[in-house]
């Protein structure tokens, strides 16, 4: 009996030595960045696995740092908001985060906006809009939404994980770092331009991307499946930030038109256009039920200046894209300045929309997308010839 004992004194003891190394040992490497443990460069400063855990990563951030301003939305948030020292951001906030995620959904954004209101001081919130976030064909699965439901169960059990062990062994032999600075902005080389061979042509780079669209993302839209409703999450995303009385900035993000030549034939440019009609009486509409004055939306897409800049085969560097989705630090510095100083830097780039001015607004880029189009005749031919000989 006495041997017996003995036995299970030295499994049990046995047992804890082993998982106490564990946690140890991925609270120290923490390949998700998660922790905020010492780093020490070449052996735990790089952080591969952060890529593929960003919305863990990105929720654990909001769940122990403090932040006055909060960027939320897709991957075009992440690469466009990232802010220098004299940006006229810091007027308005100390310190900001950047937790755009790619490929984020509406219902994302939600259970976002929900933890955020538990562990934040109320920040403010810029909301970058997308078309595609409101398709209810990329609901994303449980697992990953209990990221945002249940932040601090994640974050200890993490600790006891094989998973994350080997993610933690992996990362010490890692010469490769995150895709992601400290604010949760993208390093746009690291992290999307180094896909592609060094010496690619630019107007490659957007031809890649448009196809990209073509064949994944801008297929089977729709709003509503059998037992889910995108415009329902947005609603209940607006009530929750209208009755807890968040200041909330939304605006939809630019992207290149050419890429309105892809959604055209793929789901129509008619529903594009309703789409900006549907937020505008959603947000008003949600706003007079909470008896609260409706949050302005400012649209960045369409056809401006920016997003009809010309990309030829000559062209080497674009002044506003790193490829036709997704703009440069210095577009989103000039969407912040319309949005909080009503400040253009060009005459055409951001309206503030409303029920009053909406389809005067729609009709007038409808003309602008009539113009462009009649004037790039060869562009869009070379566009769809590149896709229909490049198919999958």
């Amino acid at each position: 009996m006495k041997i017996y004992k003995i036995y299970l004194f030295f499994l049990f003891l046995s047992v804890f030595i082993f998982f106490s190394f564990v946690c140890t040992l991925n609270y120290i490497i923490d390949p998700y960045g998660i922790y905020n443990f010492k780093t020490w460069e070449g052996f735990n400063d790089k952080k591969p696995y952060i890529n593929g855990k960003t919305r863990f990563h990105k929720t654990q951030k909001l769940l122990t740092d403090s932040f006055d301003c909060i960027f939320l939305g897709s991957s075009r948030v992440e690469s466009a908001m990232n802010f220098s020292k004299k940006s006229i951001l810091f007027k308005y906030c100390n310190n900001y985060y950047n937790a755009g995620l790619s490929y984020a959904t509406i219902l994302e954004e939600y259970h976002l906006i929900q933890l955020i209101h538990r562990y934040q001081k109320k920040p403010k919130l810029f909301i970058g809009l997308d078309f595609l976030q409101f398709n209810a064909n990329t609901n994303k699965s449980t697992k990953e939404l209990d990221y945002f439901k249940k932040p601090l169960f994640y974050r200890y059990a993490s600790l006891i994980s094989f998973s994350v062990l080997k993610d933690s062994i992996n990362t010490i032999n890692s010469k490769k770092g995150s895709f992601y600075l400290s604010n949760g902005s993208w390093k746009i080389m690291e992290n999307y331009l180094e896909n592609f061979p060094q010496d690619l042509n630019l107007y490659f780079i957007f031809l890649i991307t448009e196809k990209g669209f073509n064949d994944i993302f801008y297929q089977e839209f729709t709003y509503s499946t059998k037992n889910f409703s995108t415009l329902n999450n947005f609603k209940e995303l607006l009530a929750f930030l209208y009755l807890n009385s968040y200041e909330v900035y939304f605006f939809i993000n630019p992207f290149h038109v050419r890429l309105l030549e892809i959604l055209d034939s793929k789901i129509g440019y008619n529903q594009f256009e309703e789409w900006k009609l549907l937020l505008i009486e959603i947000i008003t509409n949600e706003g007079l039920i909470q008896n609260k004055t409706p949050y302005r939306l400012y649209d960045f897409s369409g056809y401006n200046l920016v997003t009809t800049e010309l990309i030829t085969k000559q062209t080497k560097e674009s002044k506003y894209f790193y490829d036709s989705s997704h703009v440069k630090p210095e577009v989103g510095e000039w969407i912040l300045l319309k949005i909080l100083e009503n400040h253009n830097i060009f005459s055409d780039f951001g309206e503030s929309l409303n029920k009053t001015n909406i389809y005067e607004y729609l009709k007038n880029q409808r003309k602008k997308r009539d113009e462009w189009r009649e004037a790039h005749k060869e562009i869009i031919k070379e566009l769809f010839t590149y896709i229909k000989l490049n198919q999958l």
